[in-house]
Parts: C-alpha cells; sequence; structure tokens
C-alpha cells in the first residue's frame, strides 16, 4: 500500500563477508600488510659517530616516514577490498 515504508535495512547495497571465499592471493595480502606494519617499528637506517662529533646516533624508524604511513594506509585498503 502507498504508506507503508519498507521494512529497516532492506535499502542499499549490501556488504558481506564470507571467510570460505578467502583465497590465497587474500591471505598474502593480508599478512604481508601485517609484516609491513611490524617492520616499520624497526630501526631502517642506524648511523653511530665513532668520534661523536654530531652528538652520537641517529637511528630513523620506518614509521617516522609520512611516505611509510600512506603506504601502510594503502596496503590496509587493499587488505580490505580484497576480503570483501
Amino acid at each position: 500500500t502507498p504508506g507503508d515504508s519498507p521494512p529497516a535495512g532492506s535499502g542499499g547495497p549490501k556488504v558481506s563477508f564470507d571467510p570460505k571465499r578467502l583465497t590465497l592471493a587474500t591471505y598474502a595480502i593480508g599478512g604481508l600488510t601485517l609484516l609491513y606494519l611490524i617492520l616499520s617499528f624497526f630501526d631502517w637506517y642506524q648511523f653511530e659517530d665513532e668520534f661523536s662529533f654530531f652528538g652520537g646516533a641517529l637511528d630513523l624508524k620506518g614509521w617516522d616516514n609520512d611516505d611509510v604511513k600512506i603506504a601502510f594506509f594503502l596496503f590496509l585498503l587493499a587488505t580490505v577490498w580484497a576480503a570483501l
């Protein structure tokens, strides 16, 4: 009838997650994204001055660089897209 409204939750596209549908590639993307996150917290560059000319050691972790953060976000988006 014209006055009836559709039931709640019946409109729009439905997003579903079926773990049986995941492929080896999906697991690889997810696993490598997790590995990238873990490795981003390690020291990537390390410089130690023997003569203390610069006042000690200099190290750079991957997470200190904005490009690494952007790359991780893109990997995370790819993982979510592959899983759905």
